[in-house]
Order: C-alpha cells, then sequence, then structure tokens
C-alpha cells in the first residue's frame, strides 16, 4: 500500500495529531531559515516565541520530533542564547 494510502486509513484523531505536528514542524524549519537569514535583530523576541510554541506543542500531546529540536537548538545558539539551549538539551537527555 502506498503512503496516501495508509494515510487515508488514519482515524480522525490521530490525522489531526499528524497534521498538527506537520505544522509545528514546518515551524521550527522556518524559524531557523528566517533566523540564519535576518531576523538576528529580533532573536530574543523571536526565540522566546520558539521555545512558548515549543512548551504548547508538548502541552497539546505533540511529542516533539528531531526536526524540531535540532532548528530550536541550532537558532537558539545562532542567537546567543546557549544558555537556554543548553537547558533545553538537558531537558531532552537528563
Amino acid at each position: 500500500m502506498t503512503k496516501a494510502g495508509q494515510l487515508s486509513l488514519i482515524d480522525e484523531s490521530k490525522w489531526a495529531k499528524f497534521l498538527l505536528e506537520s505544522i509545528y514542524t514546518v515551524w521550527f524549519l522556518v524559524f531557523n531559515l528566517k533566523i540564519k537569514n535576518g531576523l538576528k535583530d529580533y532573536y530574543n523576541k523571536v526565540a522566546e516565541y520558539a521555545i512558548s510554541l515549543f512548551e504548547d506543542a508538548q502541552n497539546r500531546g505533540v511529542k516533539p520530533n528531531e526536526i524540531m529540536y535540532r532548528n530550536l537548538l541550532e537558532a537558539l545558539c545562532l542567537c546567543g542564547m546557549e544558555d537556554k539551549a543548553l537547558e533545553l538539551a538537558n531537558s531532552i537527555f537528563f
């Protein structure tokens, strides 16, 4: 069965969760690209928003995936927020 065929068999609640996780994943990918391409002037506000969005995803039952973690950690480091990145990394591994 094709991937599209498998997705059509998912029940509504699982489909909604899949879409929600996909939206969060795409947001973190775009966030990281924007940080690299010119939002550094606004990094504190944007990075704090990203952390809040990350926590919101977890509160909604979305288990953060590698893409979300990696992009958030990288962006925090690019913004000079290594302490926040370390705090996040510690919450992942310990």
